[in-house]
């Protein structure tokens, strides 16, 4: 499935940059309440999440993570705050991923043989922390830094496209990949919470 062009517009007051090093603690600041209120419907997995954000975020915006991958953010200029962000992370292998994300050991067994054939043989890219500030939402704007992702997916050569998300507690956002042609590649359940690993071809 092709990507479609990116011909959607941004309100004037936000604008989309490539994010740089310099902006590594603001996103992270950004990025920790707008995932706990998405990815959280209690104060238990609050808690849990919370713990967990505290030792994965130093190790996903690190500098090396600057240089290994590609970060978008959107900011509104009003008020110079960043209001959405999504990166993209573009693996030469899958089996580079499978190290990472142990719950994708049945992807070889995927009854879509022409997904199946380029997980094995082709060129990955995952996309990771699309995210967009509540007061922000509605306006497209996830679908905007979704679209950025999967274009610079093309330019890249890239054969599948794969995310991971919560189905649970993250509804318009499966909706919005469903929407773009992801495709339920496996489902996990953690201890809290149904993990969906979504792919779909460029």
């Amino acid at each position: 499935m092709k990507s479609r062009p990116l011909t959607m517009l941004l309100p004037s007051h936000i604008q989309c940059f490539r994010a740089t090093l310099s902006e590594q603690e603001e996103i992270k600041q950004f990025h920790v309440p707008i995932h706990l209120e998405t990815s959280t419907r209690n104060e238990e997995e609050r808690i849990v999440q919370e713990s967990c954000l505290h030792e994965d975020f130093p190790a996903l915006y690190s500098e090396s993570d600057f240089e290994e991958s590609m970060v978008w953010i959107l900011r509104d200029e009003a008020s110079n705050r960043i209001v959405g962000c999504v990166d993209l992370y573009v693996s030469p292998s899958i089996q580079t991923e499978f190290q990472v994300f142990a719950t994708l050991e049945v992807a070889f067994q995927n009854r879509d043989e022409e997904i199946n054939s380029k997980l094995r043989n082709g060129k990955q890219a995952w996309i990771r922390m699309l995210s967009v500030h509540p007061m922000y939402r509605k306006q497209g704007l996830g679908r905007y830094l979704l679209t950025v992702a999967l274009e610079e997916a093309r330019k890249q050569q890239v054969e599948t496209v794969l995310l991971v998300t919560l189905p649970e507690v993250m509804q318009s956002a499966v909706k919005l990949y469903e929407s773009e042609g992801f495709k339920l590649l496996e489902r996990d359940r953690t201890t809290h919470f149904l993990v969906d690993t979504m792919v779909r071809m460029v």
